[in-house]
């Protein structure tokens, strides 16, 4: 942190020689009352600098970053330092989108159950008549062409951890209150929702279920 005391050889520098000798006593205490505010703006200045770029952000900075790209949808978690809150972030910005494989990725990131995605227009997914290999309905389901750019998801919302200084019931431990969406490794409902959202291309419906 710069002070008021670090900027008064910079201000003695600038000052005309001989207007003041050695009697001029408190000729430094005010040179400090004048620095004093210009060391505090140059700090405010330095911190802004820092904030402005998403790398060297801190703070109620970086969850602000978050909430103008995402929204509501990427909170920092209970505890969460900065770099791994913004490790979070670049990933969520990089993430691919609009395709089976980054719906598979986002969601598997946070299940605690392997991911199910069944299209029912996917041949894949549900088998085929005179398919190699494959029979009909056998694959996965039955599938149908009367569901268009529709398809039905199974997954979970995480598995929680514990809490840090926080007991159960009748541990003899310390006992708190405390949400389930607060819990680590919990994502909530509402914002896997806005994730999967997120990564669906334009028309598309997806049917999720949290198991």
């Amino acid at each position: 942190m710069t002070t008021g005391q670090d900027f008064v050889p910079r201000l003695q520098s600038v000052l005309p020689r001989g207007w003041f000798g050695d009697a001029a006593t408190n000729l430094r205490a005010i040179l400090v009352s004048l620095a004093t505010p210009l060391a505090f703006v140059y700090d405010l200045l330095a911190q802004i600098s820092l904030q402005c770029r998403i790398l060297t952000s801190t703070g109620e900075s970086l969850d602000t970053v978050a909430l103008d790209y995402f929204g509501a949808s990427l909170p920092r978690a209970l505890g969460e330092a900065d770099a791994a809150y913004l490790l979070r972030i670049r990933r969520q910005m990089l993430q691919p989108a609009a395709t089976r494989g980054a719906l598979e990725a986002l969601l598997s990131a946070s299940s605690a159950t392997p991911v199910r995605i069944f299209e029912p227009t996917r041949p894949a997914d549900t088998g085929c008549y005179c398919g190699p290999a494959l029979g009909y309905g056998c694959a996965g389901g039955w599938g149908s062409v009367c569901l268009p750019f529709q398809f039905f998801v199974d997954t979970s919302v995480g598995q929680a951890g514990g809490v840090a200084d926080i007991a159960g019931y009748g541990t003899g431990g310390a006992l708190s209150y405390i949400s389930g969406a607060a819990l680590p490794g919990v994502v909530p409902a509402e914002l896997a929702f806005e994730a999967i959202a997120r990564l669906l291309p334009i028309g598309t419906t997806a049917w999720v279920r949290f198991n």
